[in-house]
């Protein structure tokens, strides 16, 4: 009987508490509310150090274009291009993944990378979009600036 008495309270429960919320949500009572939006969360940080398949996520999250940069610690123009690198306002729609060629040689080997540096435009597909040996912060900020257009190399599928 005991467990009877509590079914029905819970019941009773249930309706007064059904009750109030048809009676609160009225449009008649209560104004219109705007839907609370929550923000998609943006790329707080996108310069990455030896990190390629968290580059390549977060390029696919993100849906940004990632710029590798093979370098090594011996390579005056690689140091030049690493303290730089806050410097270039055009690496802010990229993801930046520097890739030191000494630790990485399936990375140098599968991007054919021949001399340093070398900073090459994919996608997260691993699609090459665009290529750069060497670096001077001027022709730097250019290549990146045109790349972001439709860059000139996207028809050529550069991994066969």
């Amino acid at each position: 009987m005991q467990k009877m008495n509590n079914y029905w309270f819970y019941i009773g429960l249930f309706l007064v508490a059904y009750a109030c919320y048809q009676k609160y949500t009225d449009s008649s009572i209560v104004p219109n509310i705007p839907a609370i939006t929550i923000p998609t969360p943006s790329l707080t940080k996108n310069i990455y150090y030896d990190e390629y398949d968290k580059c390549k996520d977060l390029a696919k999250r993100y849906n940004k274009k990632i710029v590798l940069v093979f370098g090594a610690d011996w390579c005056p123009y690689c140091r030049d291009l690493k303290k730089d690198v806050n410097n270039i306002a055009e690496l802010n729609s990229y993801i930046v993944c520097f890739i030191d060629t000494d630790k990485n040689k399936t990375l140098v080997d599968q991007y054919r990378v021949r001399g340093l540096p070398t900073s090459v435009i994919i996608d997260y597909e691993e699609k090459e979009l665009s290529r750069k040996s060497g670096y001077k912060k001027n022709s730097y900020n250019e290549w990146l600036k045109n790349s972001k257009q439709d860059t000139f190399m996207s028809w050529i599928d550069l991994k066969e």
